[in-house]
């Protein structure tokens, strides 16, 4: 959930900070599920531009293989917009496009949200009580 909405217009710039084709990168989400597994996950609008997002994933990857214990990576879509009033993106209902697990990118065969991907390995907060159909 995004909470600092005062602050949605501070945008970093790196344009002078590049080494070749490479430049930094933020991340979006940080979990860490079951005490030792990290769940890391870059969360953009729906209207994403898909070559901003191929040039992350090679960083995100090297991210994931190198953690010490288990790892994954999601690559989140919402349709929330600011100016339609909205002020919270639901991530666990979000649709998730593809993502990195055990040293390979996977993408969904139909839409899939994130709780189904932590639920179909095991992911989801053991003792969270704030969406029942989550833990179902």
């Amino acid at each position: 959930m995004i909470n600092n909405w005062e602050h949605k217009n501070l945008k970093p710039d790196y344009s002078s900070m590049y080494h070749g084709n490479n430049h930094p990168s933020d991340i979006d989400l940080f979990y860490l599920a079951n005490d030792d597994t990290l769940i890391l996950g870059e969360i953009k609008n729906q209207s994403y531009k898909k070559e901003a997002w191929e040039k992350q994933k090679k960083l995100f990857a090297r991210l994931i293989d190198n953690y010490k214990n288990e790892a994954m990576y999601l690559f989140i879509t919402h349709n929330k917009y600011v100016q339609n009033g909205d002020t919270v993106i639901d991530i666990p209902n979000c649709y998730i496009k593809e993502y990195y697990y055990k040293g390979e990118w996977r993408i969904p065969q139909r839409k899939t949200k994130v709780w189904e991907v932590l639920k179909k390995y095991g992911l989801i907060p053991r003792t969270s009580t704030k969406d029942k159909t989550i833990r179902e």
